[in-house]
């Protein structure tokens, strides 16, 4: 099934969010994962283990600012995540092209103003 950079972005907006300490609710599988408190994207990543990497944001393995926010607003942050078995190029340009849409408080220094990022540039397919 072919699956666009777009389609990738609709699954991740559309996906349950989960409270973000429980965790061990998401998918095991590689893809794409979004922190929210309330309406607001906090971070946009990707990962191999989506529960795994969850562990770690927990934990405070992760952006030390999304850590802290986190703590901080305990039991509001909830987690959206989406399963993409594409590959591992594929998953970051759609983290990249959700990173510019959403434009979350901490993923502020993952993706530069920089020409070769923006959703109109963004627009490949791929088998998922």
């Amino acid at each position: 099934m072919m699956v666009s950079v777009a389609q990738a972005f609709s699954r991740l907006m559309l996906s349950p969010r989960i409270p973000a300490d429980r965790y061990d609710l998401a998918p095991s599988d590689r893809g794409l994962y979004c922190f929210w408190h309330r309406f607001r994207c906090l971070y946009v990543g990707r990962s191999k283990n989506l529960r795994e990497r969850m562990a770690e944001h927990m934990r405070g393995d992760g952006d030390p600012g999304l850590a802290g926010y986190v703590r901080k607003y305990e039991g509001e942050i909830t987690v959206s995540c989406s399963r993409l078995g594409c590959t591992a190029g594929f998953i970051r340009i759609a983290e990249i092209f959700a990173i510019l849409k959403l434009k979350p408080k901490f993923n502020d220094r993952h993706v530069r103003r920089d020409s070769r990022f923006s959703p109109a540039r963004l627009t490949c397919h791929h088998a998922c």
